[in-house]
């Protein structure tokens, strides 16, 4: 894939990675007085997993290449941002 904004808006470094959202579950237990508390404990959910090119069109992470059939991009700082696929040609 080829992008429009390779590199972060805030720091200029390089994406390395797509952004992932994964479904998850925080724990709760009933404690002796009656109220919950987190147990401390997430239980994720993998089939659940969506990348931020699936979520892209609900997103807004900042960017004006956001649209459908942008990709979500992080930096090794932790920045987030989205960015257009370039279309490319394969010649055969």
């Amino acid at each position: 894939m080829r992008l429009l904004t390779p590199s972060c808006p805030k720091c200029g470094q390089q994406a390395v990675g797509t952004g992932e959202w994964v479904p998850a579950t925080a724990l709760i237990e009933l404690g002796p007085g009656g109220e919950y508390r987190h147990t401390g404990q997430t239980s994720l959910h993998w089939n659940g997993m969506l990348s931020d090119h699936d979520l892209a069109p609900c997103l807004d992470l900042g960017s004006e290449d956001a649209a459908p059939g942008s990709v979500g991009l992080v930096c090794h700082s932790g920045h987030q941002w989205t960015s257009a696929e370039i279309e490319t040609s394969v010649e055969r």
